[in-house]
């Protein structure tokens, strides 16, 4: 019998725009901060700051459930997208602090829109028997704009300075714009009626709050790995930065198609206790490298990890909370995703700037080893 159809315009539509907005998203990440060290900002300003965007990007996310709700996806999606692009090309015409606050606060705002609702297209255009196959393929818009994104920022500030980096994040976020615009109508799944799922029933069952929990607790170790290991290898010369994060995207890349298709095979929840171990690995490498190369080793183990954890934890979020609440489960998936991403960026750089960047992996270690024993009780519920 032949497979669902996997690659409809839709899906292609989406996973394009998907990847333009990730990849500004990616160029301005690493590069903020060195930004803001540039016009005058402290360690701790720059995790702030950082911090502020994603935390923001949580209270939308908390909301979009009912944003969404018997509402066509796209020009929600759209909303998103704009405030993006719009807030990152004006970066380059900012001067103060203040004025970069505000506007990554406008990003902040964007990106809470743009997941969810791309999440959420995204796992209702796939087919049910490939939707690990498929939000695994989704996935790599985020992974591929890791790849071409993070490094190239960094590369653009170092050849070019900061308003190219700011301008080009710009432009992919546009080019985004213009590729949702094409999308058809994607409307709500409306099967039969269900009982009423909000977010606060959902963090309150266990089969999905665990989950959440196991993946918040990764990704605030990712927060600290993105905001400060740039910073951390420049100044202990253990290696260029932007080889360290082509490293861990390509591995990234290569686990997230891998651990989709894994997932419709084995189950999800199978794979995630693996792979938080490969990226606690990494990052213990990571802290205490003893010379250039093995923070490359320590970005490929954790790229691995990491990817592979994000695809399995967005499935059983997504299959957890049952067709007619996609929303619901990928508003958990991004609240998760941006509220441990902006508290590694606050919590880490508070550590860093008090203790050194050994210090900082240290308590990064510490979360991941955490996020294991989550994970493990996790599976007594699924």
């Amino acid at each position: 019998m032949a497979k669902d159809r996997l690659w409809s315009r839709n899906f292609v539509l989406v996973f394009l725009a998907a990847w333009g907005f990730h990849l500004g998203h990616q160029f301005v990440l690493p590069v903020l901060p060195l930004f803001v060290n540039e016009i005058g900002g402290s360690v701790l300003f720059a995790g702030t700051v950082n911090a502020a965007y994603l935390f923001l990007a949580v209270l939308i996310n908390l909301q979009m459930p009912t944003v969404l709700a018997d509402r066509d996806r796209r020009p929600v999606f759209l909303v998103g997208l704009v405030l993006l692009a719009a807030a990152t090309l004006v970066y380059p015409l900012t001067g103060t602090l203040a004025a970069v606050l505000l506007l990554t606060m406008v990003r902040g705002v964007g990106w809470g829109v743009a997941t969810v609702a791309g999440n959420t297209t995204a796992s209702e255009i796939v087919p049910a028997s490939r939707r690990g196959e498929g939000l695994g393929y989704y996935g790599l818009a985020q992974t591929v704009a890791l790849l071409a994104g993070t490094g190239t920022g960094l590369l653009l500030v170092e050849e070019f300075g900061f308003a190219v980096a700011f301008l080009a994040a710009g432009f992919s976020g546009a080019a985004a714009v213009v590729v949702a615009a094409a999308m058809r109508p994607v409307l709500p799944n409306r099967e039969a009626a269900t009982p009423a799922l909000g977010m606060r029933g959902a963090f309150r069952d266990p089969r999905l709050l665990l989950p959440a929990l196991t993946f918040a607790l990764l990704t605030t170790t990712y927060g600290g790995v993105v905001s400060f290991t740039a910073l951390y290898l420049s100044e202990t010369g253990l290696g260029n930065p932007a080889a360290f994060f082509f490293v861990s995207s390509i591995a990234n890349v290569v686990a997230r198609p891998l651990g989709g298709r894994l997932c419709d095979r084995v189950g999800a929840a199978t794979l995630v206790a693996p792979a938080l171990l490969l990226a606690l690995l990494g990052i213990i490498i990571l802290a205490f490298a003893p010379g250039p190369g093995w923070p490359l080793l320590a970005a490929g183990l954790f790229g691995v990890g990491f990817g592979t954890v994000v695809v399995s934890t967005h499935i059983i979020l997504v299959e957890g909370v049952g067709a007619p609440h996609r929303a619901v489960g990928n508003a958990m998936y991004s609240t998760a995703f941006n509220g441990g991403v902006g508290a590694g960026a606050l919590l880490l750089g508070a550590m860093a700037d008090a203790a050194g960047y050994t210090a900082m992996f240290g308590l990064a270690a510490v979360w991941l080893t955490a996020s294991l024993a989550t994970s493990l009780l996790g599976r007594k519920y699924t």
